[in-house]
């Protein structure tokens, strides 16, 4: 594909065209593709693993959809095929893509070329990118400061920030997965974190390191401006790489520090925060956070810089923060039935699983804290495990399932690291056992979880499908 073909497809977005999306079903897919769709565009899609909400909120918006990649679901009057970057080469509808001349591009690339076009706002880290690009889109909203906000993942009241298709404003989260996120033209950015992960395309920390770095470069060589987490950029620095300091505002939670951005006073309540945020030593006053956990805070801190950025006043952003809904998945309440709370987080690494289950002590500080956990990805756990082992000491009962084969086949190797994580974790720190699958994990849940308890599924794959099961389950009890 040559780039005025590509070029074609992005200079026409007011234009209504056809698009298919392969793997429509990731969160990411799915509201490019309403949006696509609420722009005037013709969107169709495919995913094997396509639940039915979602394909039966991709209808309201007239998406039809398929649970089979097959050839036949590519027509002739497509413009455009987008592909998740999980979709092979030899991908059928790929194939048939090609013999009709169709022009293809990544989830990553279609965000890039939409990148060209705009005034780009970029949140890329290690951990905590959906939450702050849902938080920034929501306060920019709020602000009326329009924006096109894509991430991967959905806010828990519902709502959809799409904005219009001549909307000068992009707001997008940045994976560094495969390095996709050196295909954004960004204006400004921020780095949240940087730590190991993605084991299967970087072969150290380094190299994930050096991803982030020419990120960084990338932008402040072009003229933007980047928002950095304090030790993030001393991680930079330290590997070598140089950043224009006039480009450059740092951000941290530690108020000891010449950090740009910092807080103050931090008070960690059931509802969520409060804290004073200060910059450059001048007081913003207070603000009120309604997701729990200390991370949250640095998100926090990190969209409201680039939220005054764009010229969002201290007001507008202090009343956004206190109505924002949260993200789905991320400490999302299932149900509270028979005693026992329901949570579900998409921590699958060993930093947000701490963080996530120190925010549990501090919402149900004196109540037992059951944890199911779906590692993901077997390079992933292997590589972390000992970290993995440390994450759960806050818990007062795991059950570790096989681990998620995600870009990788399933063996044994993903029962045996598992069941090796369960023994590791029973034998250094608190209770564990392994359960087999997440057929039989219902039934084991059943006999752990007592009234009173707080149950919590953890992991990036599909075990939060065991906390609305398990949840069902104490409704019929509770209405028994």
């Amino acid at each position: 594909m040559n780039r005025s073909e590509t070029q074609f497809v992005m200079d026409d977005l007011s234009t209504p065209r056809t698009a298919h999306l392969v793997g429509i079903g990731g969160t990411g897919m799915k509201n490019l593709a309403l949006i696509l769709a609420e722009w005037g565009w013709t969107v169709t899609g495919s995913d094997e693993s396509l639940t039915v909400e979602t394909s039966c909120l991709l209808a309201e918006m007239g998406i039809e959809t398929s649970t089979r990649h097959v050839a036949a679901n590519i027509k002739p009057a497509c413009n455009l095929l987008i592909y998740s970057k999980a979709v092979p080469a030899d991908n059928e509808e790929r194939r048939a893509a090609s013999a009709l001349q169709i022009t293809q591009l990544s989830y990553p690339q279609f965000l890039g070329q939409l990148s060209q076009s705009k005034e780009t706002l970029a949140v890329a880290g290690t951990h905590g990118k959906t939450t702050t690009t849902a938080l920034l889109g929501w306060i920019l909203d709020r602000a009326d400061l329009d924006a096109i906000t894509i991430f991967g993942g959905d806010y828990l009241d519902g709502s959809q920030i799409s904005g219009d298709s001549d909307t000068s404003r992009f707001v997008v989260e940045a994976c560094e997965f495969t390095e996709s996120f050196l295909a954004l033209d960004a204006q400004s950015a921020v780095i949240l974190n940087i730590e190991s992960d993605h084991f299967d395309c970087y072969d150290s920390f380094q190299s994930t390191v050096r991803s982030f770095a020419t990120f960084a470069q990338k932008l402040t060589h072009s003229g933007g401006n980047l928002i950095i987490e304090q030790s993030a950029l001393q991680t930079i620095r330290h590997s070598g790489v140089e950043l224009d300091s006039k480009r450059l505002e740092t951000f941290t939670l530690d108020d000891q520090t010449d950090a740009d951005w910092t807080v103050r006073n931090i008070e960690l309540i059931p509802s969520g925060s409060r804290f004073d945020v200060i910059y450059r030593g001048v007081e913003l006053g207070n603000f009120s956070l309604p997701v729990v956990g200390r991370h949250m805070i640095a998100n926090a801190l990190a969209a409201m810089a680039l939220a005054m950025g764009q010229g969002s006043d201290i007001i507008a952003i202090r009343d956004a923060m206190k109505t924002f809904p949260g993200v789905k998945r991320r400490f999302e309440l299932i149900e509270h039935a028979a005693g026992i709370t329901v949570i579900d987080d998409y921590a699958h690494h060993p930093t947000a699983i701490t963080a996530t289950l120190e925010a549990a002590r501090q919402q149900f500080p004196d109540q037992r804290l059951i944890v199911a956990f779906q590692p993901h990805q077997l390079s992933r756990t292997q590589a972390l495990f000992n970290d993995f082992v440390k994450a759960f000491s806050a818990a007062d009962h795991v059950v570790i399932v096989p681990i998620y084969a995600a870009r990788e086949n399933a063996h044994f190797d993903h029962w045996r690291v598992s069941q090796d994580l369960a023994l590791t974790i029973s034998a250094q720190w608190t209770r564990a056992s392994f359960c087999s699958s997440l057929d039989h994990l219902g039934a084991t849940l059943d006999d752990i979880c007592l009234a009173g308890d707080v149950l919590m599924t953890l992991g990036a794959g599909d075990i939060n499908q065991v906390a609305y099961d398990f949840s069902r389950r104490l409704l019929r009890h509770y209405a028994s």
